[in-house]
């Protein structure tokens, strides 16, 4: 048996016909009423169980099917390993085929796995070549034209992985009108890819939509989500991404997709990271690392672990992204390369190396314009507030032009965001739409610490909320008080909800359509820039205490928090540029900090030190006499450092 010809296959099999269906269940009825299945029966319902997440039981009866002679099983086979994640078995079966035992359909798949394989390895110009013989056999041959849909999705992806975006797309056209639900799936989903890559945001919708009301499955779920999130985080919807991307990352895990809640994980710690909730991301990290395989999965840990690493102002931050760009260099993957560059630019910006950001930058540039769309670069500079503000002066198009490609694309992308939506919450509480005052029929206040809260936390439960946020009230009054302010939002704000989850009895705070911004998390986001820049954009955000009209516990830390990260920050700064004898700047800078907290001992005396050096003896002894006379009156006494400079012989020459 192993040693016969076979060069065709049956296209009318019964069995057959349901797979290519997509009606698998009907596929093993069938298969189940033969009396004695042969080999060819098994090949197509253990491709059906495949398909129907049976994994296992399918590979069984392929591998069965292939060891009586159907050689096809075991291109099937292959596959059944790859949805597992199990590529380097995969990649052994299909070096192990016996090419003159293959029917065409058979050789078909077995082209089409190894080009994907390659695409997986993060090879897409060498999955071409095969990936293009699997489709001109599908579109030749009866049986594997049944399946022209998956093997022509397949090619698109290589395609759009190459930034040949309007050919995957003509690629999909061809084979949606006769593609089973399945085959569609896959279709639909590699021309939402490219859609979005080419900042076509409604055709991707479009396709979103139309993905959603097929038949569901077990494996296209996964996928769906993380379409969304990908959709809505091109878009600037953070809350909606994340939202999305934890939906997919759960569905790929109980699915057995490891690639697509490896790559889940990551957009999940691009979000963290982007938003400075460092824990967070590290979290998704370590996931990330215990899924990845192959040099395209390391490069890609590597990218957002260096990126992970500059918010936290890692030394090896620049050595990681350095790792990730020999990677994708490696690979010649340009898309990823460009996203590389931009945050080595990031790095360089915050290392006070403005040389190598731009040359960062404009590398991005090149690759920008090799790939022919610049809106996946131009939706990470949004979330680089270095590299962007560089990019605003220095790589503007009046002082750079081969730079201001790049601005060119973060504007056009501005242009289709969603609404903004503004929490503003120091010094007072307000919300505004695109610049337009909400009135809520509630107290404004109470409502805007409700919504930090859970903007803060995520998620709460009711006797969170009742200690944390309305501890100052009676637990029932606290109660009726969050309904209330739920129903407020929902009639006059219904871009902002306060679902409750009744499973895990909890409250999380939905965004719908809209950019959902806070001025506390942009404080932060300024704060982890560090340096003059993010000092100057924090002190520039500080409009006030946090809602200083509020009594509770949490408010209350949470000013304390405030003003003390964006004191530290700031004398770390006025040391750095006292290092540097720029004494003008840390003067003002000093006096701005002094008007948040006036009794910040180390601010004060540093800036007598700098009057000293910047005006001479007597500025300084003027302005020591100031700050003292502040302590002596807010304290009843003047702390030692400054009672040192009193001491000190230019403090009482006359």
């Amino acid at each position: 048996m192993r040693g016969t010809l076979r060069r065709h296959a049956d296209p009318d099999h019964p069995v057959l016909a349901c797979l290519a269906a997509g009606d698998f269940e009907q596929g093993l009825r069938r298969h189940a009423a033969l009396a004695h299945p042969t080999p060819t029966d098994d090949l197509w319902a253990g491709q059906c169980l495949v398909l129907l997440q049976r994994r296992l039981e399918g590979l069984t009866l392929l591998l069965r099917a292939r060891a009586r002679g159907e050689e096809d099983a075991g291109a099937l086979a292959a596959v059944a390993y790859r949805f597992g994640g199990e590529v380097e078995r995969a990649a052994e079966l299909l070096a192990g085929l016996h090419p003159a035992r293959l029917s065409a359909f058979g050789r078909a798949v077995a082209d089409r796995e190894l080009g994907l394989g390659r695409l997986h390895a993060g090879r897409p110009r060498e999955a071409l070549g095969p990936l293009r013989r699997a489709w001109e056999t599908a579109v030749t041959d009866a049986v594997a034209g049944r399946f022209l849909g998956s093997f022509s999705a397949a090619l698109g992806l290589a395609l759009a992985e190459l930034g040949q975006d309007a050919a995957a797309a003509e690629h999909v056209g061809q084979a949606l009108a006769a593609a089973s639900p399945p085959q569609r799936a896959a279709l639909l989903w590699v021309r939402m890819l490219s859609a979005v890559q080419s900042g076509q945001f409604a055709q991707a919708q479009r396709d979103l939509d139309d993905l959603a009301a097929l038949p569901a499955t077990p494996d296209a779920a996964p996928l769906l989500h993380y379409g969304r999130g990908v959709l809505a985080h091109t878009r600037g919807l953070g809350s909606e991404a994340a939202e999305h991307y934890c939906a997919s990352a759960a569905a790929a895990r109980e699915a057995g997709q490891p690639e697509t809640e490896f790559y889940a994980r990551l957009r999940l710690s691009a979000l963290a990271t982007a938003r400075g909730d460092l824990g967070a991301a590290r979290q998704q990290l370590a996931r990330a690392g215990a899924l990845a395989s192959g040099e395209r999965m390391a490069a890609s840990l590597a990218l957002r672990r260096g990126a992970w690493q500059v918010r936290g102002h890692d030394p090896q931050a620049r050595a990681t992204l350095e790792r990730a760009r020999r990677g994708f260099e490696t690979l010649q993957l340009e898309r990823e390369l460009g996203l590389t560059h931009l945050q080595l630019a990031e790095a360089a910006v915050r290392g006070g190396d403005p040389d190598a950001a731009g040359a960062h930058l404009a590398r991005a540039a090149d690759l920008r314009h090799a790939l022919g769309s610049g809106t996946v670069l131009a939706a990470e500079l949004r979330e680089l507030p270095a590299a962007y503000g560089y990019l605003r002066g220095a790589g503007h198009p009046s002082a750079s032009p081969y730079l201001g490609v790049l601005w060119s694309d973060v504007q056009a992308l501005e242009v289709h965001l969603p609404a903004e939506l503004t929490l503003s919450t120091l010094g007072r509480a307000g919300l505004t739409l695109e610049g337009q005052r909400v009135r809520l029929n509630v107290g404004l206040p109470r409502t805007a610490l409700l919504l930090a809260f859970l903007l803060d936390h995520g998620e709460a439960s009711l006797e969170t909320l009742q200690t944390q946020v309305f501890g100052d009230h009676a637990p029932r009054q606290a109660r009726d008080y969050l309904h209330v302010a739920r129903n407020a939002l929902g009639k006059r704000l219904p871009q902002l909800q306060v679902p409750f989850d009744r499973a895990r009895r909890v409250y999380s705070l939905r965004p719908c359509g809209v950019r959902l911004c806070w001025d506390v998390q942009e404080l932060r986001q300024a704060l982890g820039l560090g340096g003059e820049t993010g000092l100057r954009r924090a002190l520039g955000l500080y409009a006030g205490p946090f809602l200083p009209e509020s009594e509770s516990s949490w408010a209350a830390q949470l000013r304390e928090e405030l003003e003390w990260s964006l004191l530290r920050s700031g004398l770390e700064t006025l040391e750095t540029l006292r290092g540097r004898g720029e004494y003008a700047a840390c003067v003002g800078l000093a006096q701005r900090l002094l008007e948040i907290q006036p009794l910040d001992v180390g601010i004060s005396t540093l800036l007598v030190q700098v009057f000293h050096a910047l005006r001479g003896h007597a500025a300084a002894r003027q302005e020591l006499a100031r700050v003292s006379q502040v302590f002596q009156r807010e304290l009843g006494e003047v702390p030692e450092p400054l009672l040192a400079l009193q001491r000190g012989t230019w403090a009482t020459a006359h």
